[in-house]
């Protein structure tokens, strides 16, 4: 039974993986939009955090989903502000 669930664990980290990797793709294609001014380089960030909600949107009917990320916001309300670097 252990190996079961091992295997599910294995699963979900390589999927976690390939998450971050895709991620890292994205950062680095903005970022090179960005160094280059490219002037696509806006819209492609406005699909970008456009895509990411309906992401979260579709996510939400998920109740296990819709819990954590309830938590996350209300850990972040919660957060005293902090002045960014250099105010």
């Amino acid at each position: 039974m252990g190996e079961a669930y091992g295997g599910v664990a294995e699963e979900l980290e390589r999927e976690r993986r390939r998450n971050l990797q895709h991620n890292l793709k994205v950062v680095a294609y903005f970022a090179e939009l960005a160094a280059r001014n490219d002037p696509d380089y806006w819209r492609s960030y406005v699909d970008f955090i456009n895509s990411f909600y309906r992401y979260v949107w579709r996510r939400l009917e998920d109740p296990l989903f819709r819990e954590t990320y309830l938590q996350i916001l209300e850990m972040r309300r919660r957060r005293p502000r902090r002045e960014p670097p250099g105010a």
